[in-house]
């Protein structure tokens, strides 16, 4: 009979909701968490309640295809998850694309709800050319900044990663070299559950 290991919807490690661990887990400290539960017929993590991207990290994480990379995540959240000499650093939540364009849309009375197009104009004639060109122009530079700002501060040459919803319309904005890999978080897990379970 094979067994299911389902794996709940927040980090590993974090110090507050129900978590108890009151230091960020090492990757080598999750690997173990995942083999005891195998062990003791464990099918269900629940790793905590809050907000976070665990499933998201342990398929990176899982994965370490490169030594050094940083994979952007284009989900619910944009995500940046930090993976240095094998090693999970950390990472950066930032609002979603669709989420903000959701939330702008029905936070306001009269501003529409757009599709996001990639149009290289500098700025909008009409209302939905101008909220267009603030979502690219803003993500553009949220992207830009932040893989920027994680490269100068951790002085090290990355794999850039994109994967999720939007990773293929943002590509050409990203001024660094990067890799599209859509099935990472999948590929990650799987290859946790072989080695592991």
């Amino acid at each position: 009979m094979n067994k299911k290991l389902i794996i709940g919807t927040a980090n590993f490690g974090m110090n507050y909701g129900i978590s108890v661990n009151q230091k960020k887990l090492l990757d080598k400290d999750i690997i173990d968490i995942l083999v005891s539960a195998e062990k003791m017929g464990i099918e269900t993590l629940d790793t905590a309640i809050s907000y976070g991207d665990s499933i998201e990290r342990l398929g990176n994480v899982g994965v370490q295809k490169f030594k050094n990379c940083l994979v952007v995540d284009f989900g619910t959240a944009t995500t940046f998850d930090v993976i240095k000499n094998n090693i999970y650093e950390g990472g950066v939540i930032a609002p979603g694309v669709r989420l903000s364009i959701t939330n702008l849309y029905n936070s306001t009375a009269l501003l529409p709800l757009i599709k996001l197009k990639n149009i290289k104009k500098s700025f909008g004639k009409n209302t939905k050319d101008a909220l267009n060109a603030g979502f690219m122009w803003g993500y553009e530079g949220l992207i830009n900044n932040i893989i920027n700002k994680i490269v100068k501060t951790n002085k090290t040459n990355f794999k850039i990663i994109l994967t999720g919803g939007y990773a293929n319309f943002f590509k050409n904005s990203i001024k660094k070299k990067v890799l599209i890999d859509q099935n990472i978080t999948i590929k990650g897990i799987a290859k946790i559950y072989k080695k592991f379970l």
